[in-house]
C-alpha cells in the first residue's frame, strides 16, 4: 500500500511540475515577445526623432521609405493599444458586477435580520 502511495504522489508531483513548467514556459514566451514588441517600437519612434530634418533628393528614397513603414506602424500599434485597453476595462468591469450586484441585492430586510413581525 505505501508502494501504490508513493507511486500515485510522484505522479501527481511530476504532473504538477508538468504544469508549473508549462506554465513558466508560456510566460517567458510571452514576456520575451513584450519585450521585443517594446524594442521595436521604442526603436521605430527614435528612428523617426533622428530623421525628422530629412532631406529627400530621390524619388525611391530608402530612408523615406523607412519613416513611412515606421509611421505606419506606430499608428496601428497605437490603435491596437486602444483596443487592448477597451477590453482590459470591459474584462474588469465586468469581473467586478456579479459582487456588486450581489451587494445590492442582499439589503438588510426584517427577515434577514430574522426579526419577528408579530401583530
Amino acid at each position: 500500500s505505501d508502494s501504490i502511495r508513493d507511486g500515485l504522489f510522484s505522479t501527481v508531483y511530476v504532473r504538477h511540475a508538468v504544469r508549473r513548467n508549462r506554465y513558466q514556459m508560456k510566460r517567458l514566451i510571452s514576456m520575451a515577445f513584450a519585450l521585443t514588441l517594446l524594442l521595436w517600437l521604442f526603436s521605430s519612434a527614435h528612428f523617426l526623432a533622428l530623421e525628422a530634418g530629412h532631406d529627400c533628393h530621390d524619388e525611391d528614397c530608402p530612408i523615406c521609405t523607412c519613416i513611412q513603414i515606421c509611421t505606419n506602424m506606430l499608428k496601428n500599434m497605437s490603435n491596437a493599444l486602444i483596443e487592448v485597453a477597451l477590453v482590459i476595462a470591459f474584462l474588469t468591469v465586468r469581473s467586478y458586477t456579479p459582487y456588486f450586484c450581489e451587494y445590492i441585492r442582499t439589503a438588510d430586510t426584517p427577515i434577514t435580520k430574522k426579526i419577528r413581525l408579530n401583530n
